[in-house]
């Protein structure tokens, strides 16, 4: 598929009123992370602190 036709058909989509809602955000305001990441403890061998760590590839 084109992007044009991409265009046009997601503008039909939303035209449709099957578009649930639009977040509307100004650029540098918000600051989404995904942490779905897989997770590893680290461990402290001097106080026996662990932290999880995020993997991040």
């Amino acid at each position: 598929m084109s992007y044009g036709r991409f265009c046009k058909r997601y503008r039909q989509f939303t035209v449709s009123g099957k578009v649930v809602s639009r977040v509307g955000r100004k650029a540098g305001r918000n600051v989404e992370v995904d942490w779905s990441y897989p997770t590893m403890p680290l461990v402290d061998q001097e106080s026996i602190w662990v932290t999880v760590l995020r993997v991040i590839p």
